[in-house]
């Protein structure tokens, strides 16, 4: 038997996330003050209002971490190892966890070449959609977290 990847699954509060990343946008939640908040949350971090609307994120920011996994934490995952992982930074001021984009050994390069320099420009790529089952899409779509192009080095 195969093992299937295990996804996330959206409830009423993250649902305009992946929405938005059904139609390829990065969607935030930006209280009334300015600050973004991530992840999904009822209240600002910064002044505690529960004035949170959605908005498209830019986009843009820079590598604040990444690492490269060789161990297979989960049996779906097996023939996608080595993979990574990585913290980017947006420019909005939150930092969501992604993965450098790419296959294989190039994404593996990448990575590598990134961690050279911490603070490489980082932009969001669409997120990857998969549906599952018939019916209502709210409840049967599940999304991978988003994933980052790194911008070559200068």
């Amino acid at each position: 038997m195969t093992a299937t990847r295990p996804m996330p699954r959206p409830d009423e509060a993250s649902m305009p996330f992946f929405d938005g990343a059904r139609a390829g946008r990065l969607m935030l939640q930006r209280c009334e003050c300015g600050t973004y908040v991530w992840p999904v949350k009822t209240r600002c971090s910064t002044c505690w209002s529960d004035q949170l609307s959605w908005q498209p994120a830019a986009g843009q920011g820079v590598l604040f971490s990444f690492s490269v996994v060789h161990q297979v934490y989960h049996p779906a995952l097996a023939d996608q190892v080595p993979y990574n992982v990585c913290l980017v930074e947006l420019d909005e001021g939150v930092r969501i966890y992604s993965t450098v984009e790419g296959a294989g050994a190039a994404a593996q390069a990448a990575a590598k070449t990134a961690g050279q320099a911490m603070g490489v420009p980082a932009a969001a790529a669409k997120s990857k959609l998969q549906q599952k089952g018939e019916g209502n899409a709210a409840s049967s779509a599940v999304v991978s977290s988003p994933q980052t192009r790194i911008s070559p080095l200068a």
